[in-house]
């Protein structure tokens, strides 16, 4: 759905050419190391801090993440950050993708939310390692905050129309 609600790096921005759904992904440009992010306030989203605080949330979160064809390939990295009220870390948690160039790779966690939190940050770092931009690039992202007891896919349907028929329980 474009930046639209995100906080893109300099010099980053969207693509076209054959992204994992819709009509454009995230592409990180010609800069170092570069990324875009987003903050969900969880209390204005709909959570209550009891809830958040129980310790009985999870966050589920994730993309499809792609690297050019080079060697050595770009790397990318999703990380979800715990915030307190005035903004401050509580913890985080990072997966970093295998770099695949040939399809766009589910990269993902499921984590429980901390007591305190009031905000996550999704960020999406690319770092390159060769070649004139930094072709790693995101697609599809995807944050949940579910009760510790649901099992989501997180499979090669994940994230898609077809998890969308699935029971989550």
């Amino acid at each position: 759905a474009g930046l639209n609600g995100w906080t893109p790096g300099p010099g980053s921005g969207t693509q076209s050419t054959k992204p994992f759904e819709g009509s454009t992904y995230y592409f990180a440009g010609s800069t170092s190391v570069n990324g875009v992010e987003q903050t969900v306030n969880l209390l204005a989203a709909g959570s209550s801090a009891s809830a958040v605080d129980s310790q009985d949330l999870v966050a589920v979160f994730g993309g499809r993440i792609r690297s050019a064809s080079e060697s050595p390939t770009d790397r990318g990295s999703l990380t979800l950050t715990f915030l307190d009220a005035s903004g401050g870390e509580i913890s985080h948690a990072t997966v970093n993708a295998q770099n695949t160039t040939d399809r766009w790779e589910l990269a993902g966690d499921r984590v429980g939310i901390p007591s305190g939190t009031r905000s996550i940050r999704y960020r999406f770092e690319a770092t390159p390692s060769a070649g004139q931009s930094n072709d790693s690039t995101l697609d599809a992202s995807f944050l949940y905050v579910l009760p510790e007891t649901a099992a989501p896919d997180l499979g090669a349907f994940g994230n898609t129309p077809a998890e969308a028929a699935q029971n989550p329980a």
